[in-house]
């Protein structure tokens, strides 16, 4: 049985638009469990798209743990339904929001708040810089009812507040309001990752043991000329949420 051929839209990028139409494939059983996907080559004729599209598709499958590759055998399907840890894969600004658009924020709160003497050493920015904070739960999109994958703090420099009413039912990353409203966009996002314990209100928040190990990642985005657009801290429990990091050799080197 053949899938139709993608309608894929500008607003997501091609490879992500295609992994999703596999899954939907994969929990529909055109592809079941057991079965062998088409060839790269057959993939890209089916779909129109390019090999890199394909194997970017193939490998976010793999993440979710629905398909396994192996030399000489091909790329076979292992489950019908995404494991229910949240895998992200950073090899560019583009795939690190592709997070934003696999998520979504519940239990949101947003108010505009002048950053604490803690919050301003904790963003890098002066006491009493005003931002409009937002809260909320990180939930898959693909896997509601699983628990959250994350807690959330955006902390939006207060020049691009105007976004406030925009965020309500939003599906992807604030950094693309503040792009659409005012067409400032982030050139150059940093984060820093390390372990933390919940703390009670946080536990309560992820219905996590208190106390219990999670990873801690803080994100600045910062457009072409420096400027600070956003600022996020997000607690992912332990077993909720991988980090995979992928790096290639310069070329000479």
């Amino acid at each position: 049985m053949q899938s139709p051929v993608v309608n894929f839209a500008p607003a997501r990028p091609r490879y992500a638009l295609l992994a999703e139409r596999l899954m939907q494939d994969i929990a529909h059983e055109v592809y079941p469990v057991g079965a062998t996907l088409p060839t790269e080559a057959a993939l890209c004729n089916q779909y129109n798209v390019s090999r890199h599209t394909v194997r970017e598709a193939l490998r976010r499958l793999q993440e979710l743990g629905l398909i396994a590759s192996r030399q000489g055998v091909g790329t076979r399907v292992i489950a019908s339904e995404p494991t229910r840890q949240y895998s992200q894969s950073i090899g560019s600004i583009d795939e690190l929001l592709q997070y934003a658009v696999d998520t979504r924020l519940a239990n949101v709160e947003i108010s505009e708040v002048d950053v604490s003497e803690s919050e301003a050493a904790e963003i890098g920015c002066k006491p009493g810089q005003r931002f409009l904070k937002i809260s909320g739960l990180r939930e898959t999109v693909a896997d509601p009812d699983a628990a959250p994958i994350a807690w959330t703090e955006i902390y939006v420099n207060g020049a691009f507040s105007g976004i406030r009413d925009d965020v309500a039912g939003h599906s992807g990353a604030i950094s693309h309001l503040i792009y659409q409203r005012y067409g400032h966009q982030a050139e150059d996002i940093r984060q820093i990752i390390t372990s933390c314990a919940l703390r009670k209100a946080e536990s309560d928040q992820l219905d996590a043991p208190r106390g219990s190990p999670a990873m801690r990642i803080r994100r600045w985005y910062t457009a072409g000329d420096g400027e600070l657009l956003e600022y996020s801290v997000s607690l992912h429990p332990a077993g909720r949420f991988s980090f995979i990091s992928r790096v290639r050799r310069e070329s000479g080197s």
